[in-house]
């Protein structure tokens, strides 16, 4: 496959150095989150949520971590792209997921990380089925049953997914902004910030998810010129979408296909006018199959969620949170309430539910709003200025939809904080370009509005809650 190396050009060094009041404000509150999370650990844990690891355990993650971590070199290595330094990074992203996931398995597991592990004991998956949304219990059921059933195993191999993604996104960057500083901004994000970290340590989808969705785009950034590889590593990414989650998030990945072929790049008019027919022709027959593919699966789940499942109808209409007193709760599809959902995802849960709720939970969540508050503005304006605009549509179309989908399906069993993580490669591809202090003169309005709105929302949030 080809790749846009060769037409990458750097602007001057000086011009490139991230906000510095930025990486300071968030290097304090990581270091004050640190300090109160070791002082008060011990108080934190509860031990009636977790799935009991023993000390022996131990000794079966650490053989598949040095498998993986023998795996993972491989693949950085036959790259041939990224910092000159990749097989350091990759150990050092690799081991920090790694501890972060060992150290949360004795203290804090999210409810659903026990439920896939009690599944996988139970071994209650068919492997050879093909229905969507099942992918992650045959993956969780076939290390129990290769290896050995402990929690710790999912969690190395996400720590494996987790360590890729940045080499995986240093190509999208390198491809959006060319800019191979811009680039390795782009991968010190993904590599070294909270949400992909924690979200790469648990027994989860979301890292999974995001690699995928990332996984999608690097086709289109690597086989420039070579549609056929980029159709088809779209269409494996899909299918995994539709394996690991169902009809949902391969909806995400076709949308992200369809934007690929609807949107040309710029060049000759008479050949960008054929072409771009040819793109919206395809996109449109794409978008027929898709929904003839998908469309039944996808409403009848949404249907059978508001009209039939209990739990899910009990989790929307008894909610206590305070946005339901705007919402219609008779008519949860109404324009009214995804415009007001969408809203609210964009800011919601608060960073300072921590102070309210404490515990590790809310820890976690806290340092992946504040990396949200803090970049998202950036992202929007890495858009805004990004060199390679078809890219940069398909990334910020991708992120919009699964910003929509996390922030609008909470009424039949979403989860924005949770959802929102799996497009977080795709906003620091974004908002690498935005750190750029060249680039944002012109668009300083685009942060001010935001904590605008940030703020705003804050403060209505604290009115409700005090």
């Amino acid at each position: 496959m080809s790749e846009p190396l060769s037409v990458s050009v750097d602007r001057p060094s000086h011009t490139h150095n991230p906000s510095p009041v930025l990486w300071r404000v968030l290097g304090l509150l990581g270091a004050c989150t640190a300090s109160a999370t070791a002082i008060n650990l011990s108080a934190m844990v509860e031990p009636d949520r977790l799935v009991l690891v023993r000390l022996d355990e131990l000794w079966y993650a650490l053989a598949l971590s040095l498998v993986l971590a023998g795996v993972g070199l491989f693949f950085v290595r036959a790259l041939l792209t990224g910092p000159r330094d990749r097989v350091s990074w990759f150990l050092l992203f690799f081991g920090l997921r790694t501890a972060l996931g060992v150290l949360l398995a004795f203290t804090f597991q999210f409810d659903d990380e026990r439920a896939f592990h009690y599944a996988g004991l139970e071994q209650v998956s068919d492997s050879l089925t093909s229905t969507g949304g099942r992918g992650y219990y045959q993956l969780v059921e076939t290390l129990y049953r290769l290896l050995y059933p402990t929690i710790l195993l999912p969690k190395i191999l996400n720590a494996l997914i987790g360590a890729i993604i940045p080499f995986l996104v240093y190509d999208v960057a390198l491809a959006v902004h060319r800019n191979h500083s811009t680039a390795r901004r782009a991968f010190l994000l993904v590599g070294l910030m909270p949400p992909l970290i924690v979200f790469s340590a648990v027994n989860l989808k979301e890292a999974l998810t995001a690699f995928l969705l990332v996984l999608e785009a690097w086709f289109f950034a690597r086989s420039v010129g070579k549609i056929a590889w980029q159709i088809t590593g779209a269409i494996c990414s899909i299918g995994l979408l539709f394996w690991l989650r169902g009809s949902p998030w391969a909806t995400v990945g076709i949308v992200g296909l369809i934007a690929f072929l609807a949107i040309q790049k710029r060049g000759d008019s008479r050949r960008l006018g054929l072409s771009a027919g040819v793109g919206v022709i395809a996109a449109g027959a794409l978008l027929a199959v898709s929904w003839g593919m998908f469309s039944g699966d996808l409403i009848g789940t949404i249907e059978s969620r508001l009209t039939q499942e209990a739990y899910f109808i009990e989790r929307f209409s008894a909610s206590e949170a305070k946005v339901t007193q705007f919402l219609e709760i008779e008519n949860p599809l109404s324009p009214k309430n995804l415009g007001i959902l969408f809203l609210r995802g964009l800011f919601s849960p608060s960073p300072g539910r921590f102070v309210f709720d404490g515990g590790i939970d809310a820890i976690l969540e806290m340092t992946a709003m504040l990396t949200w508050y803090g970049l998202l503005p950036f992202a929007i304006i890495g858009w805004m200025k990004a060199a390679d605009r078809r890219l940069a549509h398909i990334c910020g179309i991708v992120a919009t939809t699964v910003l929509a989908l996390a922030s609008t399906a909470v009424m039949f069993g979403g989860d924005p904080y949770r959802h929102r993580i799996t497009m977080m490669g795709l906003l620091f591809v974004l908002a690498a370009g935005g750190l750029d202090r060249s680039l944002r003169p012109r668009s300083q309005w685009v942060v001010s509005l935001w904590w605008v709105g940030a703020l705003s929302f804050t403060g209505i949030w604290l009115m409700q809650r005090v």
